[in-house]
């Protein structure tokens, strides 16, 4: 008997671990592309930072003897490597040239009101109810806390609020992912989807890559810690965090979502520490409040939650 204890308690040490290690990968993202961006443009990383992911995932995939492209559900993939991947990548990149890394942490911990609201219109059993609507109502007042925060950065000639939306603009794409997952992926197993819409990503952005950038001269130009950033963000900060996420959603199923709520704190901490982020009232409220929202929201969605998140920055 104590030697099974021991073992339950060994289990349970590890999924912790997992969890704190992919809140501080997830979280710190938005430090790491604050930084990059300065270097490196918004399309000519999200096109390394997917192609490396893609490489590396479709060659486990190919060594564990799993399918890289499955015969069904090929549209949705397809939807899901533009929505999960390139685009909310990119928006999220574009947007963290104008505003405060931790303000693009909470801003990307929407995802789950845009969920609901698609949900209630896409998906039969999920459906608002009273508690739903104060969620994202407490929701709605962080954010719009948040852009009040911004103003003054706007009217300095910034593009503060554009960033804003750009990154809110992901938390939708992100969520409109999730729906599409649920209704039509259900039948294949999640680490082929993010390998696969990896690889479907990382070709989207090839055209705007030949329109709208150099990527070998950015990259040439680029300092050297760039380099290694940017390779982070790639085997780190996607890679490494996809295997773990799916690895805890093994061990405590939906509850792994419970890592949208340790983001922002480290987001913010580590913006403050590393960046010298102003931390003020308004950021401090405006985040409480879409946590608040976001944990009435999720408490009855859990149950039936959607497919794990393949694609979080």
């Amino acid at each position: 008997m104590p030697f099974f204890r021991m073992d339950g308690i060994r289990s349970t040490m590890q999924a912790w671990l997992r969890f704190v290690a992919l809140a501080l990968i997830w979280g710190s993202s938005y430090v790491l592309i604050k930084l990059v961006v300065k270097q490196i443009d918004p399309i000519t990383l999200v096109w390394f930072r997917l192609t490396l992911a893609a490489a590396v995932f479709c060659v486990y995939l190919r060594w564990t003897g799993r399918v890289i492209w499955p015969e069904k559900g090929r549209l949705a993939l397809i939807y899901v490597g533009v929505m999960n991947t390139a685009l909310p990548f990119g928006l999220v990149s574009w947007g963290q040239q104008f505003i405060d890394s931790s303000l693009g942490t909470i801003l990307t911990s929407t995802t789950p009101f845009f969920s609901l609201l698609l949900a209630h219109f896409l998906v039969e059993d999920e459906r608002l109810t009273w508690q739903k609507l104060g969620g994202l109502l407490l929701g709605f007042a962080g954010v719009v806390i948040l852009s009040l925060r911004t103003m003054g950065a706007l009217q300095m000639g910034g593009d503060a609020l554009a960033g804003q939306f750009a990154v809110m603009g992901a938390a939708a794409c992100y969520a409109s992912s999730l729906i599409v997952i649920r209704r039509y992926l259900k039948h294949v197993e999640p680490l082929v989807i993010a390998g696969t819409t990896l690889l479907i990503g990382a070709l989207a952005m090839i055209p705007p890559l030949l329109l709208g950038a150099e990527p070998w001269r950015v990259l040439s130009q680029a300092e050297g810690w760039a380099w290694w950033v940017t390779i982070a963000l790639s085997l780190i900060h996607t890679v490494v965090a996809y295997f773990l996420f799916y690895s805890l959603v093994a061990v405590w199923g939906p509850r792994a979502s419970l890592v949208t709520y340790a983001m922002p704190p480290v987001g913010v901490a580590l913006g403050a520490i590393f960046l010298r982020e102003v931390i003020d009232g308004r950021l401090l409220l405006g985040g409480v409040l879409i946590l608040c929202g976001i944990v009435l929201v999720q408490v009855r969605m859990a149950r039936s939650s959607l497919q794990p998140r393949a694609g979080q920055v």
